[in-house]
């Protein structure tokens, strides 16, 4: 996200509803410095003013995202590159307080050195780890716009002895699992580290899809699933409902498949659909918990990070 190109974006949206610093300072409740300082580029707007702001100057949050107009066709294009600049971007500020932090405690060396064994013995923050976007931040923001239900977004950051980070879908029909699949997607990395996100993208009303994304910082891939192709002919008139798991850090470990989402299908509004298992650590009390409910039809998305 380019915030000098954004903070001139919000000075010419800010011109063209002839209002000054001082009356959109206070329309948003913020000083008139907090405003020139947006416009300049040197900082952003607080997260909790986005909507409120682009009301303001009509503009959408996307369009706030670029630094730009966007036309409707190009929205979906746009959108999703925005929610992966974005994420990465976040990923690699948070590279850098982890260092800083280490850098830190580098200055007590036993507390060093106890502190990297526990980090680097339980796979957490320095690497192998997976963590989901909280809906709060401006990478969940951007997600939900790509989405009409609840997206899953993870970023992740495992070491170089993993070659690849592959998406599969397992199909339940009644709770029981099937052989056929929506398919996999894998995705090969090269490097030192691997640092990036895996995303589902659920657009049940428009396209009846749910996107599969793998992106690092310098390439992407994804693919979809269209579920009218995965359910059997005349099953119409189908509800859906889209869970997955809120905000938590996730140990990685080579080979072993997580958890990400669920996404469950049932002609019977009267069935309940549950949620992701509370654990993305146990796959199998997740695949339980599937074959419990007996829903019509159950995908289960899940990640791993293997070595080829």
């Amino acid at each position: 996200m380019d915030q000098i190109k954004t903070g001139q974006y919000i000075a010419d949206k800010r011109k063209a509803q002839s209002l000054t610093q001082e009356q959109l300072a206070e329309k948003l409740g913020k000083s008139r410095k907090a405003v020139s300082k947006w416009e300049r580029g040197v900082c952003l707007p607080d997260v909790s003013v986005y909507t409120e702001l682009c009301d303001i100057l009509g503009i959408t949050l996307n369009e706030f995202f670029a630094g730009e107009d966007i036309e409707p066709i190009d929205v979906p294009e746009r959108s999703e590159k925005n929610l992966l600049g974005v994420a990465i971007e976040g990923e690699t500020k948070s590279g850098r307080f982890k260092k800083i932090a280490i850098a830190i405690a580098a200055v007590t060396l036993i507390l060093a050195a106890a502190l990297g064994f526990v980090i680097k013995k339980e796979g957490y923050f320095l690497s192998n780890y997976l963590k989901s976007v909280d809906g709060s931040t401006k990478e969940g923001q951007m997600a939900e716009m790509l989405s009409d239900g609840y997206p899953a977004v993870y970023q992740f950051h495992v070491e170089k002895k993993h070659t690849f980070v592959e998406i599969s879908i397992h199909k339940y029909i009644d709770g029981v699992e099937s052989e056929e699949s929506g398919g996999d997607l894998r995705h090969f990395m090269e490097g030192e580290k691997h640092e990036g996100i895996v995303a589902l993208i659920p657009d049940i009303l428009n396209d009846n899809e749910v996107r599969l994304i793998v992106a690092t910082n310098d390439s992407r891939i994804e693919t979809g699933m269209d579920i009218d192709s995965e359910l059997p002919g005349g099953y119409e008139d189908y509800s859906t409902s889209f869970t997955w798991q809120p905000a938590e850090i996730i140990k990685v470990k080579p080979d072993e498949e997580i958890p990400l989402g669920i996404l469950y299908v049932s002609d019977d509004e009267s069935d309940i659909f549950p949620g992701i298992a509370e654990s993305p650590k146990s796959l199998e009390d997740t695949i339980r918990g599937i074959k419990e409910a007996g829903i019509d039809y159950a995908f289960l998305f899940t990640v791993k990070f293997g070595i080829d």
